[in-house]
């Protein structure tokens, strides 16, 4: 037995002998790659492979392929569908994702206390859009109470916490935020 046990190891490892597994990112980056070149139809065949398999940043983008109709007709309620599916397992992309469909109302009813609940634990994981985003609700009291208090502080540690993210980035979602007080403040002022 142990003879038996130690081919099947050796010509595994050696290659003559197929792994009963496949890396799961070989998949992803085949799948990646194709959305990348536009080839959606290669895209979507690995991405649903993966996502059936449990992965959840390939529901996250099979989400995302749904909902902007990339490879298949556009359909919100099937989108929502995956992000949830990537969200039972903790992705914190899938809940920006879930909370901009909530926010929305894109294939559910449109619920902004739900919408800044997926977003916080998306800004919890450090997403700088659910960071923005959920200041952006706590400075408009959309979901939340008012509270420019808690804004600031979402608002700061977007700018703070991605040191990975380049600075025209940040700045580009800080500002229109803040561009888009400017504007309600204008309109109050001139109405």
């Amino acid at each position: 037995m142990f003879r038996l046990v130690l081919f099947l190891c050796v010509a595994a490892v050696a290659g003559s002998i197929p792994l009963l597994t496949t890396p799961v990112w070989a998949g992803w980056e085949e799948g990646r790659s194709a959305y990348m070149r536009a080839d959606y139809a290669t895209a979507l065949h690995e991405f649903r492979l993966l996502a059936s398999k449990g992965d959840s940043k390939a529901q996250v983008q099979l989400g995302f392929m749904y909902e902007n109709g990339r490879g298949l007709p556009q359909n919100d309620v099937e989108a929502v569908k995956w992000y949830r599916n990537a969200v039972a397992q903790g992705d914190a992309g899938g809940q920006f994702k879930l909370g901009r469909m909530y926010e929305r109302g894109k294939g559910v009813p449109e619920n902004k206390a739900e919408a800044a609940k997926w977003y916080r634990l998306a800004a919890k994981q450090g997403i700088l859009r659910a960071q923005v985003n959920l200041g952006r609700m706590y400075r408009k009291g959309q979901g939340v109470p008012h509270s420019d208090a808690v804004a600031a502080k979402w608002y700061r540690k977007a700018a703070s916490g991605r040191l990975h993210a380049p600075p025209h980035f940040i700045a580009r979602h800080l500002s229109f935020h803040l561009l888009d007080d400017l504007d309600d403040h204008l309109f109050d002022v001139l109405t």
